[in-house]
């Protein structure tokens, strides 16, 4: 028998607001989208969610990025850095937020209406 903990899946979430300087609009936020996704598949990620979408209360574009991983195979330090710093090219540094969740259902209290934005891989 399977213990829970063996077959929960692990979920690493980074999300901000892409940067204003990058003047986006949807065409330009779903090319972000695609960028980031490209980079994560040709650095062996093959599990893996990249959203944006605009959020009317502060009227930024943001992003989701959610690693798909079992417990067993979390990043290293290094992956997790690389990506990192993949991920401040595009955002505001001062939103970027990261966690680990248990569940892609968590992110609906982090990022609010994540469910609704364009799938970008």
């Amino acid at each position: 028998m399977e213990s829970k903990m063996e077959s929960t899946k692990t979920c690493y979430v980074l999300t901000g607001s892409l940067s204003p300087k990058l003047e986006l609009n949807e065409e330009g936020a779903r090319t972000i989208c695609h960028a980031f996704a490209s980079f994560l598949h040709q650095n062996g990620y093959r599990a893996f969610d990249v959203r944006t979408g605009y959020r009317q209360p502060d009227g930024a574009w943001r992003i989701l990025v959610v690693l798909f991983r079992p417990l067993e195979e979390m990043a290293s330090l290094m992956e997790l850095n690389s990506i990192h710093d993949e991920f401040t090219h595009y955002i505001l540094w001062n939103t970027l937020w990261f966690r680990w969740v248990e569940d892609l259902e968590d992110c609906s209290e982090l990022v609010p209406g994540w469910e609704e934005w364009g799938i970008g891989n």
